[in-house]
């Protein structure tokens, strides 16, 4: 179920959001969905959908663009797939829309710990800041286009994917990773997205 938007007409969206994913990109994708119980998404359509599609799964996911949010909450709904999904709309007005993009989920009441974080949404930088920073045990971490995380892909000591494939790179994080000044490291790599 969205939160924070308006009720859409449920007719509106009949096919399913596509996943924009080469194919060995979207079978890495299902490998990683099929073996997490709970999934954070920062972005959310064809891989919420992918996601809703696997039985016994939570899928938590992060959007600002209210259309996409709403079509992606339209489809789950009228396609009744075995798994929960919520679609968590964060408006980026204000000053602070960046950080509640990345981080606001986590203080949700709802929030339950993930398994599995894909970035895939806005704010990269900001998003692995904020999973770093939230985790309490350890997490799966897909990013698509991390490349694009410059400050990190420019301090490879601070973290390499374990995976790659074509876009997707995966990351294995546990708490305790980040700390002093690898701590400092990803935080600062947040504030220059965010200043950008």
């Amino acid at each position: 179920a969205l939160t924070g938007a308006a009720p859409v007409n449920r007719a509106a969206m009949r096919a399913a959001p596509g996943l924009g994913l080469t194919q060995e990109e979207g079978w890495m994708l299902k490998r990683c969905y099929a073996g997490a119980e709970v999934i954070l998404e920062y972005g959310c359509g064809g891989t919420t959908v992918l996601g809703a599609r696997m039985p016994g799964k939570l899928i938590l996911s992060v959007e600002s663009d209210g259309e996409r949010a709403r079509a992606t909450d339209t489809y789950l709904d009228f396609a009744d797939l075995p798994s929960a999904a919520s679609i968590h709309r964060v408006d980026l007005a204000g000053g602070d829309g960046q950080m509640r993009y990345a981080r606001g989920i986590w203080d949700e009441p709802f929030f339950r710990h993930p398994d599995l974080v894909l970035i895939n949404g806005r704010f990269r930088s900001a998003c692995l800041a904020a999973v770093c920073t939230g985790i309490r045990r350890r997490v799966s971490v897909l990013i698509s286009d991390h490349e694009r995380l410059a400050a990190f892909v420019q301090r490879p000591d601070l973290l390499r994917p374990v995976k790659q494939v074509g876009r997707l790179a995966l990351f294995d994080l546990q708490p305790g990773m980040f700390e002093g000044a690898a701590l400092a490291a990803v935080l600062d790599a947040a504030g220059e997205e965010l200043t950008v």
